[in-house]
């Protein structure tokens, strides 16, 4: 029945989409790229020698790469938008280890048809560069958490958006989700069962977007992601409850090559936690625009 349903709806969400695609045959000579890119690296360190209130000697580096670019051709708008992070820090005597790190990627395409909501079609992908381990210091041991496709979240949906202005964008739709866990370890961790290396789910995909000038050299930008799955979690205890991700970027320019970033992340996948996670950084840095 769920199925039936699934492919009811994407009939309905698809047809008007053809429709827009013929309609931009007639409109195909306007082409603009709009393009947005900039990187980004933070140095903090901090050192001590005969120094009586004590402290610990810290190096950290993270580095960014993350842009926007629009393609628009007739009435058709394809949207890319990517963020690649990695840093890591060495405290005292301790091992180097990992920081943050982010590999993300949207895709968003709609069509133009003259009316308020706007045929839509999204892709939406998140997984991370290389290992991530819990350490236990005073054993001297380490448990692997995390690594590059362990997991993989990947998110299409096809639906209908609606932008009132250029700083806000709401974005609904139906879609399927699969979690690629590669490594057989960590499986049951991020919400699978033993024997699966992937899960697919289908579900309603609802993606909100905002990015505003709060001043001259102030930034703002959020991305809210929920997606409320048609099937049960795997594990019996976890709730049913949509995977949140909210994220939040408030860019401060100094000059043309420092700039002071906040960052705050909220993730809520009841597969994994119950609880609520919770990620925030602040760095002073050198940034670059490209675009």
């Amino acid at each position: 029945m769920q199925k039936q349903l699934f492919i009811i709806c994407i009939v309905m969400i698809a047809s008007p989409v053809l429709r827009a695609q013929e309609a931009t045959k007639a409109d195909i000579k306007t082409e603009t790229w709009k393009k947005d890119m900039g990187a980004a690296l933070s140095i903090t360190q901090s050192g001590y020698n005969n120094w009586q209130a004590g402290g610990v000697n810290t190096l950290s580096a993270t580095a960014s790469l993350a842009g926007k670019f629009d393609h628009i051709k007739g009435k058709v708008n394809r949207s890319h938008t990517f963020n690649l992070t990695y840093g890591q820090f060495k405290q005292g005597d301790l091992s180097l280890r990992k920081a943050t790190d982010v590999i993300a990627y949207l895709f968003k395409v709609d069509w133009e048809t003259g009316k308020k909501f706007k045929p839509t079609a999204v892709l939406d992908f998140k997984t991370q560069f290389a290992p991530t381990y819990k350490y236990d210091d005073t054993k001297g041991t380490k448990v692997l958490v995390s690594d590059l496709f362990a997991p993989a979240d990947i998110i299409e949906s096809i639906g209908y958006s609606y932008d009132p202005s250029p700083a806000f964008s709401q974005s609904v739709g139906i879609g399927f989700k699969q979690r690629v866990v590669r490594d057989e370890s960590l499986r049951t961790a991020w919400g699978l069962n033993a024997d699966e290396n992937i899960r697919s789910e289908a579900g309603l995909n609802f993606l909100t977007k905002f990015n505003k000038n709060l001043a001259t050299n102030v930034n703002y930008k959020s991305q809210l992601s929920l997606f409320m799955s048609f099937r049960q979690p795997a594990k019996p205890e976890a709730e049913w409850a949509p995977l949140t991700r909210w994220d939040n970027l408030i860019a401060m320019k100094v000059n043309k090559l420092i700039s002071v970033n906040f960052e705050a992340n909220l993730v809520h996948d009841t597969n994994v936690n119950k609880k609520v996670q919770f990620r925030e950084v602040l760095a002073v840095g050198f940034s670059y625009k490209f675009y």
